[in-house]
């Protein structure tokens, strides 16, 4: 976990950690990032959003994605 105030760093110093970990192997199946704009004046990534948009990621359709938060959820449970 990466905690302080805004501006001074963080995601930064988060994405720096994660590219230098895929450089090493750590992570051999892939990788996803989520931008959850926690401070951007459009306002944060809803769970329901950053959950869409990593099934997407993970090769799903929209028109295949679950109806319910629980069945999307229990469907990206199955895939990791």
């Amino acid at each position: 976990m990466v905690t302080g105030l805004a501006g001074v760093g963080k995601g930064a110093l988060a994405l720096h950690a994660a590219h230098r970990a895929v450089d090493h192997g750590w992570f051999g199946g892939g990788t996803l990032f989520v931008h959850l704009r926690g401070y951007d004046p459009a306002g944060p990534v809803s769970g329901e959003q950053a959950r869409e948009s990593l099934l997407r990621a993970l090769g799903i359709r929209k028109n295949d994605v679950p109806p319910t938060a629980e069945e999307q959820e229990q469907s990206s449970a199955l895939r990791a």
